[in-house]
């Protein structure tokens, strides 16, 4: 099994309360154990509860990139204990977009960060993703990593990208790009989607042709 539908207390943005890294999936305190047959079926990695920044959350604050986890600075000493105790290598990034994981998108070739981020959080960024670094926006959308996820060179984007901006996407993150929606029509993707090497949880909301286009645009069944 590489796909399941699910929700995390009755909400379908089962994306913003997990994160696979290398070695764990880190849930969020909020998600029940309940999931953790299924999690550990998709994933096949061993589970973490953790909070960052007091919530469950994991998502929308942390990116996982090069080993290292993105953590915000607004995260507590016992969280970050936490990390320590899992072995997890983790990088405090100050900035007043705490929301890291909203805000940058990753491939392994290059990131696009939000706009706002202050130059001195740009330089920092560099530093820690050694990856070319680009400010930009998609159709105007600053939280730039709301909007699309990523498995290898393969990416799921918001539905409404025009077709040129997505070719320069394309041509830029060397990624090749399907466009979609999860949850019955949402085009933030980012949050219906936990995604993974080995495969994916999606908002239990999501039709079958949702769940099929995730499925392919993501590289686990061949087109």
């Amino acid at each position: 099994m590489h796909v399941a539908k699910d929700n995390v207390n009755g909400n379908p943005n089962v994306g913003l309360y997990g994160l696979v890294t290398d070695d764990y999936v880190l849930l969020g305190k909020e998600v029940p154990e309940s999931k953790d047959k299924t999690v550990k079926a998709i994933f096949n990695k061993d589970i973490a509860r953790i909070t960052i920044a007091g919530t469950s959350l994991i998502n929308v604050f942390c990116v996982w990139h090069n080993n290292t986890l993105l953590v915000p600075s607004i995260t507590f000493d016992h969280e970050k204990e936490a990390l320590t105790k899992l072995g997890i290598d983790y990088e405090v990034i100050e900035t007043e977009l705490t929301c890291l994981g909203n805000n940058i998108l990753l491939t392994e070739k290059r990131a696009l960060l939000n706009p706002d981020f202050k130059a001195k959080t740009v330089e920092k960024l560099k530093e820690v993703l050694r990856l070319p670094c680009e400010q930009t926006t998609i159709m105007e959308v600053e939280a730039i990593g709301s909007i699309g996820v990523i498995r290898n060179n393969k990416g799921l984007f918001h539905r409404d990208i025009p077709p040129v901006r997505v070719r320069e996407l394309e041509k830029s993150l060397g990624v090749d790009i399907t466009l979609g929606t999860v949850n019955m029509g949402s085009p933030y993707v980012k949050s219906g989607i936990l995604l993974g090497e080995e495969g994916f949880l999606i908002g239990d909301t999501s039709g079958g042709p949702e769940v099929k286009n995730a499925d392919e645009a993501l590289g686990f069944i061949e087109v």
